[in-house]
């Protein structure tokens, strides 16, 4: 019964349905370039975030029903915890996380967890009827506190929908026209003549900005969006930066990338 419920989305369905989550909770930003306030977006749904005392690897929580919680008391509040009564639709944070980590991270974990309670609620709703302990996801780094194939497709559906979502795909193609316009106008209003990684790198650090995602985020938005030249800035292999590079996409298959050294190109 519960698979049953687990919503079956194909990649070429996950646009359509970050539109269906906007249309409930922000139907304005569909269309229009916006950052999403996602803690009042959710508030006026009825769903509340708190910062908790979370463990390592957990980045937060959304409870399915009435439970008790350690949460922080106040929004910074170190060491000002105490344990509260939440309701179903109730999302907790690593406060930790938040802090070491970009917001743009913080933003995405808060509309994840969201994903979960507006599109699978009915699944945890069932199981709980069957394990009455269950009354949440706990959702780490690429995996979830309950390790089966329904939770992992879901865990899958929330990280992908999440980013689509803070930039929906009419909105992010307006806003990227708009963007890039105002880089070619600064640049002749300058006498300047910037190279196409230039203005990329430009465009990638200003959209991310304004949805308020990172930067990795905004560049992966981008590709999906079939925009030419993002695969070959902001790349780091083992965590070492590597310059912007050209390449000859009919020769690399999707998420491939090959580097040589100019000495042994030369």
């Amino acid at each position: 019964l519960t698979s049953g419920l687990v919503p079956i989305i194909s990649n070429s369905e996950m646009d359509s349905y970050a539109t269906k989550f906007l249309q409930e909770f922000c139907p304005e930003a569909i269309e229009t370039p916006t950052k999403l306030k996602v803690e009042e977006m959710l508030r006026k749904k009825g769903i509340t975030v708190y910062y908790a005392p979370l463990g390592d690897d957990v980045f937060g929580k959304t409870y399915f029903a009435k439970d008790k919680a350690t949460v922080y008391l106040t929004k910074l509040g170190f060491g000002e915890q105490g344990e509260i009564e939440v309701e179903p639709g109730t999302i907790l944070i690593n406060l930790f996380k938040h802090l070491n980590y970009p917001d743009g991270v913080y933003r995405n974990t808060i509309v994840h967890e969201a994903v979960h309670w507006y599109f699978h609620r009915n699944f945890f709703e069932l199981r709980l009827l069957l394990n009455p302990e269950e009354t949440h996801v706990t959702c780490s780094k690429g995996n979830t506190d309950i390790f089966d194939s329904d939770t992992q497709w879901m865990e899958w559906q929330a990280r992908s929908l999440a980013p689509k979502i803070l930039m929906p795909k009419k909105a992010a193609l307006k806003e990227y026209d708009i963007l890039l316009e105002k880089i070619k106008a600064e640049d002749k209003e300058n006498g300047v003549v910037s190279d196409t990684f230039d203005v990329n790198k430009r465009l990638l650090k200003a959209f991310a900005a304004f949805f308020g995602v990172s930067k990795e985020s905004a560049k992966i938005r981008m590709i999906e969006l079939g925009k030419k030249g993002f695969d070959g800035i902001e790349n780091y292999v083992d965590g070492d930066y590597i310059k912007p590079f050209v390449y000859n996409p009919t020769k690399l298959k999707k998420h491939q990338t090959y580097i040589i050294g100019l000495d042994d190109f030369l």
